[in-house]
């Protein structure tokens, strides 16, 4: 997500759980070839590391090690004062589950003057407590600019479809509502009661891989409201969700997670 949103102009800073180990230091180094400043917290003894492989259709499966079951993202007060100032704040793949971290980003992101962006993206073998979760995870997007959601998403943590959950969200006091649907395209709820769907988009060659696709779609529509405001019009939101699906169908057309721009 950092590097994504940093190609696409964003200016762009990471606050994660990185090891003193050759995993840890090399995802230094790559963060560092794209100028993206690192807040790396306390220092672990490994690195979390996820494991991608593609099934037939292109579609990765993940394993995770033991050290991404424990990742602890320590909110210094330079984090603070970062989040405080930040024009958006995206959270991505966060322990929700973890009661002492879920309210100290509560805390942080409630004193912040831009926007609050969340991607629940639970996995199944990083979760330990799927109430405790959903309850976090609700208390966050209730503040939030932007929601991304997905059918496993919702499926994983509700047992319900996305589209119904947005709703719900929407009536907490979530402001937008995206969920990616894959070969479906994209969907947005808002708050002023906007529902607009995109089909995906088609481009020259084949699917080889899908890993990145929705990540790609949020970090263009992040990209959006970033450049444009948070107060988007109904024909910004269009273009804006047909600017996610082309970058998506890019993306997919590649080897990867990294976000790929088209050329045509």
């Amino acid at each position: 997500m950092a590097i994504d949103l940093h190609l696409l102009g964003v200016p762009t800073s990471l606050v994660t759980a990185l090891g003193e180990d050759a995993d840890g230091r090399w995802l230094r180094g790559v963060l560092d070839s794209y100028g993206i400043p690192v807040h790396p917290g306390v220092p672990m003894p490994e690195t979390g590391v996820a494991t991608s492989t593609r099934n037939s259709t292109g579609v990765p499966e993940y394993a995770f090690n033991a050290a991404m079951r424990k990742r602890v993202y320590d909110i210094t007060p330079e984090v603070r004062q970062d989040i405080r100032e930040a024009r958006a704040v995206v959270v991505n793949s966060f322990p929700f589950d973890d009661r002492n971290q879920a309210e100290a980003l509560v805390e942080a992101t409630s004193h912040s003057i831009g926007m609050r962006i969340v991607d629940a993206n639970p996995r199944p073998a990083l979760l330990t407590d799927i109430l405790a979760f959903s309850a976090n995870f609700e208390r966050f997007a209730a503040t939030a600019d932007l929601v991304s959601l997905s059918e496993r998403d919702t499926d994983l943590l509700y047992g319900i479809e996305a589209v119904s959950l947005g709703k719900r969200l929407i009536d907490l006091g979530t402001r937008a509502v995206l969920i990616t649907q894959g070969v479906h395209g994209v969907t947005l709820l808002t708050s002023s009661g906007l529902t607009i769907h995109h089909p995906i988009v088609g481009l020259p060659g084949a699917v080889v891989d899908t890993m990145g696709a929705s990540t790609a779609v949020l970090a263009s529509v992040i990209s959006t409201l970033y450049h444009e405001g948070r107060n988007l019009g109904e024909q910004q939101w269009r273009e804006a969700l047909a600017t996610s699906q082309l970058i998506a169908a890019a993306t997919c057309r590649t080897v990867g997670g990294i976000l790929e721009i088209p050329t045509i």
